[in-house]
């Protein structure tokens, strides 16, 4: 994935925070969207057509909705979405409960920007590799779906190579249609095995 198609979700209440991460970040070519309340990134996620890789919000905010909330609600909208949560010193347990219940990593304030680059560069190879073991289970779907309807093909022929074998032991080798019948029992016979 290039850098560029990456989209990035910025939700942090305190606005020299989101700028210089939006700063950072967009140094790097990543695409960033920024929320300064968690309530203007449930609906920035709910409102567009766009997927985002990765969210990066704070644990604490003001309003209705907190990182564990965001959290919450950014797995149920996108569950691919990989969420980064920044928390302060004394919230690691907070930020630990929140990888629990499915965040990607978390991130101590004062921000170390090469740990925020590592972890979002994690966070892309992880959401490389479960993308290609989804398309590798779609793959193996297909395929065993081909299975079945190859297996279902072979029945049929042998079914017809049967009913052939009938027909060809009740009618006499000068009766017409016996030579259409031999034809059709030799086919299905090849094709069924």
């Amino acid at each position: 994935m290039k850098k560029e198609d990456t989209k990035i979700l910025i939700v942090e209440d305190e606005e020299d925070q989101r700028i210089r991460l939006r700063s950072v970040l967009e140094n790097k070519e990543f695409e960033i969207i920024e929320a300064k309340s968690g309530e203007k990134a449930i609906k920035i996620m709910k409102s567009r057509d766009q997927y985002y890789n990765i969210v990066i919000t704070d644990l604490k905010m003001p309003g209705e909705y907190d990182g564990e909330d965001i959290l919450r609600e950014v797995k149920n909208i996108s569950p691919n979405t990989e969420v980064l949560i920044v928390t302060a010193y004394g919230s690691v347990d907070s930020a630990v409960r929140s990888m629990i219940n499915g965040a990607f990593d978390y991130i101590q304030k004062p921000i170390n920007i090469v740990e925020l680059q590592v972890k979002i560069e994690r966070a892309l190879k992880s959401q490389e590799i479960l993308g290609q073991l989804n398309m590798v289970k779609e793959l193996k779907n297909n395929l065993e779906s081909q299975s079945r309807k190859t297996d279902d093909h072979k029945k049929k022929l042998s079914m017809i190579h049967e009913q052939s074998e009938k027909l060809l032991d009740n009618l006499k080798k000068d009766s017409p249609g016996y030579a259409i019948i031999r034809e059709i029992n030799k086919m299905s016979k090849i094709r069924a095995s």
